[in-house]
């Protein structure tokens, strides 16, 4: 009965450390799509003034 309750104990911490990295990863991919977003976002920004200037280019 021992064994089977360490055995059970250490599955757990296996499962804990594995449940551990993967919210780690979690975090860094939502950092990660964040700063994707931010700089899409001044791309967007760019493209939007860019467009802008050749409109008003165009009504010269």
């Amino acid at each position: 009965m021992l064994n089977y309750i360490q055995e059970q104990c250490r599955y757990a911490d296996k499962v804990r450390k594995e449940l551990e990295q993967s919210a780690a990863l979690f975090g860094e991919t939502r950092e990660m799509i964040l700063r994707h977003i931010a700089d899409a976002s001044v791309v967007d920004e760019k493209l939007a003034e860019g467009i802008k200037q050749l409109q008003q280019w165009q009504q010269r």
